[in-house]
């Protein structure tokens, strides 16, 4: 069993507008952050349980940067397709939320 303080942490820069409002509009008075990690959680076909949090700058909207905790099985998947495909994280990140709210294949 993981703990969430174990879990990595990445810093999401430069989210663009319509993924970002995608995001927004899903979270509602959710934290924007649980509703990334379930849309990469679905897209690499991972069973992850919701985190509960009260870190209230996790829920401000039009931010282009998000802090997000990752489980570690999560995190690695992300990371092994970037090293796979020899592209950053970021774009691993940013391409699978573009295809969620785009109606893409996850």
């Amino acid at each position: 069993m993981s703990v969430l303080s174990d879990w990595p942490t990445y810093l999401l820069k430069n989210i663009p507008r319509e993924v970002r409002e995608g995001i927004e509009l899903e979270a509602g008075s959710g934290a924007m952050a649980e509703v990334v990690r379930g849309i990469l959680c679905a897209h690499y076909s991972l069973d992850c349980d919701p985190v509960l949090t009260r870190n209230k700058f996790l829920k401000v909207n039009g931010t282009e940067t998000m802090i997000l905790r990752l489980q570690p099985a999560l995190f690695k998947e992300i990371r092994k397709e970037a090293r796979r495909r020899k592209i950053p994280t970021r774009s691993v990140i940013i391409e699978a939320l573009e295809s969620h709210y785009q109606g893409g294949v996850t």
